[in-house]
């Protein structure tokens, strides 16, 4: 939660419209594909904020490009290449961008 709203500051985004999902606190990744597959087909865009490992994984699965790890507060931006959310699947995207903290500091 905190750094949802952290990220929600940085990008402008009022605090009020996160949507809290508990659930996703020990999701699998089949949780949180699940949970993109039911966003309604009017939100063009959606960040997801959790925990690892299942976030790291989700790249993988998502996009077939696999990492070892995504560091605490890292940010992956991946593409998904479907016309409906439910169409959220293994290797529907592309990862076009990849940044954490200790990456700034280089």
């Amino acid at each position: 939660i905190k750094t949802a709203k952290a990220v929600a500051e940085v990008l402008h985004y009022p605090e009020k419209k996160i949507e809290l999902e508990t659930d996703l606190y020990e999701a699998t990744i089949e949780d949180v594909c699940s949970l993109v597959r039911h966003v309604d087909d009017s939100v063009k865009y959606l960040m997801v904020v959790g925990h690892n490992p299942t976030f790291t994984g989700m790249i993988g699965y998502l996009t077939h490009q696999f990492i070892d790890n995504l560091p605490t507060s890292g940010v992956a931006l991946i593409e998904l290449n479907i016309q409906t959310w439910k169409q959220a699947v293994a290797h529907c995207g592309r990862l076009t961008w990849l940044d954490f903290p200790k990456n700034r500091q280089q």
